[in-house]
């Protein structure tokens, strides 16, 4: 976490010793920010209603081993 974006991640076991998952997300709160300062006597040059400034991002990853000496893993 931080003054103007967020992150969460989780992982844990799909199968004890076989596989496991990692899931992660950010994203932003600038645009309350923005709206704040524009708000308050022109402290910025622009309106906030100008300014659309966001992002979010998911990530996602699979993994199994298959044997010894083989295994698969799937990112999104």
């Amino acid at each position: 976490s931080g003054l103007f974006a967020s992150s969460v991640l989780t992982e844990g076991p799909l199968k004890k010793d076989k596989g496991s998952f990692l899931l992660g997300g950010r994203m932003t709160y600038f645009e309350p920010w923005i709206d704040f300062f524009s708000k308050r006597g022109n402290l910025l040059t622009f309106s906030g209603d100008d300014i659309k400034y966001r992002f979010f991002d998911v990530n996602l990853k699979l993994d199994y081993t298959l044997s010894d000496r083989d295994g698969v893993f799937f990112l999104l």
